[in-house]
């Protein structure tokens, strides 16, 4: 499933209100609202980490297996990237 996910080298603003966490990219000038489930991939995004091995700490902090959220992940992962707030390495 690719390389590390790693935040966008824009320097990205985030705020936290009623565990919804809002990113402001000054880039485009546009804010994301991500849910609580959006926010703790947020978290984990840190570039040290692949979409397998993020989809596998969430699947274990939630003892769930792996495969019930690797959609989820997935497509929260894509609209980060399309969002421009992350960016995946190969």
């Amino acid at each position: 499933m690719g390389g590390p996910i790693r935040r966008s080298k824009s320097s990205i603003l985030e705020a936290e209100v009623d565990g919804d966490l809002s990113l402001y990219n000054p880039d485009s000038s546009q804010v994301t609202v991500l849910n609580s489930s959006a926010s703790e991939i947020w978290k984990l995004i840190d570039g040290s980490m692949t979409l397998t091995e993020i989809v596998n700490r969430l699947a274990e902090s939630y003892e769930v297996n792996p495969d019930t959220i690797v959609d989820e992940v997935q497509q929260t992962v894509s609209s980060l990237t399309e969002a421009g707030l992350v960016e995946t390495t190969d």
